[in-house]
């Protein structure tokens, strides 16, 4: 299992709609950017100019996020889970293929992000003393 801890940004987002959900994760809540409708986390914590600012100051959350098999995707706005990694015959399929899909897509975007669609991978870390 390919976990990693990535930081959680977006100016225009207070994190605590996308992580105080009832259901956990919510990405309802996030800002569609250059790899579509996805949570986008970054490797290097945020400049105070991606972070969402508050009353109480600015906010972002560090997460541990299973990243998996990434793709290197090109920017497509309409993206709503990663690329197909490959296609299988499968005769027990109705329409005759088995889709692959990549776990999250790695992409550039103010620093590296990787772009995560499948909310089940991706969990709060605990803050470290």
């Amino acid at each position: 299992v390919n976990e990693v801890e990535l930081f959680y940004c977006d100016p225009a987002t207070n994190p605590a709609l996308i992580f105080g959900g009832d259901a956990g994760f919510d990405v309802r809540f996030a800002t569609p950017k250059s790899y579509g409708s996805g949570l986008y986390f970054f490797v290097d914590s945020p400049a105070p100019s991606q972070q969402f600012k508050s009353e109480s100051g600015r906010q972002f959350f560090l997460a541990k996020v299973i990243v998996g098999h990434t793709s290197s995707s090109v920017i497509n706005r309409k993206m709503r889970m990663p690329p197909e990694k490959s296609r299988n015959l499968n005769n027990n399929s109705p329409v005759g293929f088995q889709t692959d899909r990549y776990d999250s897509v790695l992409g550039h975007l103010n620093g590296t992000v990787y772009v995560v669609y499948n909310l089940s991978l991706i969990h709060i870390s605990e803050p470290t003393r």
